[in-house]
């Protein structure tokens, strides 16, 4: 998706407006189109575009509403999200988990290699150690296994945000913090958005 905000293409957003007027047979003049403009502004202008094409399938000869406008391209938009972030969570995965396949495959084959060796005897080839199927888990971030948060320990020289706040300290503790990934990780932006796509259609209800 085109994440231009539509306040920043208003030469698309007229041919959209005039397109979904057009097809309604609806009458509207400029002081509506700047209104229907300034409402929809914030969102992307590609998620406009396309709740404009929506509507005007709609069996009926009213021109939506600014509201019904907004909160259909605002799906549209989260949604669209969603699909960005999903496909973004597995572009490295694949080739992450081929290596580590690839590295623990070697390495059990020198095990097994050194272990026949020592032991004077061969694993049939049904063993397990002689297996190529290998079950890798992988993170995009190996410091918190994508789940965002760090364990700390809150000492002397290392107080936790709540001890450094009150500039005090009673005893040691464990505290969470956040991970240097938060903002980048793409699955935790694929767990944010569907939640922002969830709220979303929770609230634009027509």
């Amino acid at each position: 998706m085109d994440y231009k905000l539509t306040r920043d293409e208003p030469k698309r957003f007229t041919a959209a407006f005039n397109f979904l007027s057009t097809s309604k047979n609806a009458k509207h003049d400029d002081v509506k189109l700047e209104a229907s403009f300034l409402t929809l502004g914030d969102l992307p202008i590609d998620a406009v575009e396309i709740a404009a094409r929506t509507l005007s399938r709609e069996s009926n000869s009213f021109m939506p509403d600014d509201g019904t406008w907004y909160e259909t391209a605002d799906n549209i938009a989260a949604e669209t999200l969603v699909k960005h972030t999903e496909n973004a969570r597995y572009l490295t995965a694949p080739k992450i988990e081929e290596e580590e396949k690839s590295k623990t495959l070697t390495a059990r084959k020198a095990f097994v290699k050194l272990y026949e060796s020592f032991a004077k005897k061969s694993l049939p080839w049904t063993h397990n150690w002689k297996s190529s199927d290998v079950q890798v888990m992988t993170f995009h971030c190996s410091a918190c296994s994508d789940s965002g948060w760090l364990n700390g320990e809150c000492v002397t020289d290392n107080l936790c945000p709540s001890c450094r706040q009150k500039k005090q300290r009673m005893y040691s503790h464990g505290y969470v913090y956040r991970c240097r990934c938060w903002e980048t990780n793409p699955l935790l932006e694929a767990r944010r958005a569907s939640a922002k796509l969830s709220y979303r259609r929770k609230t634009n209800t027509r």
